[in-house]
């Protein structure tokens, strides 16, 4: 089971080594953390 803090982080990583803008890396990470949970992961 994947935790959505997991995901997140997860996500954010991905976006930094794509090199996009921190705010973009943050909106991510929030969007994907936010997914994960509304889903029940």
């Amino acid at each position: 089971m994947l935790d959505a803090k997991a995901a997140g982080v997860a996500a954010a990583a991905l976006a930094l080594a794509l090199r996009a803008p921190f705010l973009l890396v943050i909106g991510v990470a929030v969007a994907v953390t936010a997914g994960v949970r509304a889903l029940g992961m």
